[in-house]
């Protein structure tokens, strides 16, 4: 099954379903959902400076990653999880 979505300049592309859920499934934000300070870091490397200010300032939280290891981890403001979404 494909899904048509109309763009506002009129063309309409085509796309799977699979594509379509992987596309909600990443512009979701969980306020909740942690990550890792390190690669938050190294994202926001070349951001503008206030966008850097904010990953400066988040609270790290101790965790462990997927390979059991003890790790920093942070939640991020919504405004960081557009930036990285490139809707900022």
């Amino acid at each position: 099954m494909s899904i048509q979505i109309k763009r506002l300049n009129n063309m309409k592309i085509k796309i799977t379903e699979s594509q379509y859920s992987k596309i909600l499934e990443e512009s979701y934000y969980d306020s909740d959902k942690l990550y890792s300070k390190k690669h938050i870091t190294s994202i926001f490397k070349k951001s503008p400076s206030e966008l850097k200010r904010i990953v400066y300032n988040l609270e790290v939280i101790d965790c462990v990653d997927g390979s059991g290891n003890l790790s920093e981890c942070v939640k991020l403001p919504e405004v960081l999880f557009t930036y990285i979404n490139g809707r900022y």
